[in-house]
């Protein structure tokens, strides 16, 4: 598997999430934003992830591209019109220019690599259905039952976790999420000594976009 966006891209982006902690009032609409209070919300941040699967960063932008051809935009106007914000902070003695990308190269600690990959990983697991009357559970086969292999999780054999029922998946999928944000907390400080602050990124995301908005023509 392989993502336009680093591991450490998706930790920042699941701690920023993490830290919306936002109260609700009455009358308040049901509708919220994704936020610390919601069931897996670190789950639906590696979901929106994995919907990038096996794209590169040049074939997103290549896709970007070509959909503004469609619509009567040149492929070089498109270029210039592709918005780089800041959001890891360039390393030291660096010559980039201040449009910085997603991917960087900053290592991330061992155990939240690992539960980041099997959260990854848990998103290509079909959710088995749960047998709907007594004598169907009698005749559950873990190995085929939903006609595919046991799916392992984590490369250590000893901690390893089998999903072949639907009680198994729930229970990962609770499990997954409780170690992301116990993971993601435990290297807060360090993953926030990586970015740049959000002020200026969307200072900058400002700027670079009033440069090309233009007043439409005067009739």
């Amino acid at each position: 598997l392989s993502f336009p966006f680093s591991l450490s891209y998706l930790a920042i982006c699941i701690m920023r999430v993490l830290s919306r902690c936002t109260t609700t009032t009455t009358g308040e609409s049901s509708l919220r934003r994704l936020d610390c209070r919601t069931e897996y919300a670190a789950l639906v941040v590696v979901q929106f992830y994995t919907l990038y699967r096996n794209v590169s960063v040049d074939q997103l932008l290549l896709s970007d591209s070509q959909s503004k051809s469609n619509k009567g935009h040149s492929r070089n106007e498109d270029t210039h019109r592709i918005i780089r914000v800041p959001f890891f902070h360039e390393p030291t003695g660096s010559t980039k220019t201040k449009d910085t990308t997603t991917t960087t190269n900053l290592e991330l600690p061992n155990d939240l690599q690992l539960v980041l990959k099997d959260a990854i990983q848990f998103q290509y697991v079909k959710e088995p259905k749960k047998p709907t009357t007594a004598s169907s559970k009698k005749n559950i086969n873990t190995t085929n039952k939903y006609n595919r292999a046991p799916i392992v999780l984590n490369r250590d054999e000893e901690t390893a976790i089998t999903i072949t029922t639907a009680d198994t998946y729930a229970a990962q999928k609770i499990k997954l999420e409780a170690s992301l944000r116990e993971t993601i907390k435990k290297h807060k400080k360090l993953l926030c000594s990586w970015t740049v602050d959000t002020t200026e990124s969307q200072a900058y995301f400002v700027e670079k976009l009033s440069n090309i908005v233009t007043p439409p023509p005067s009739k």
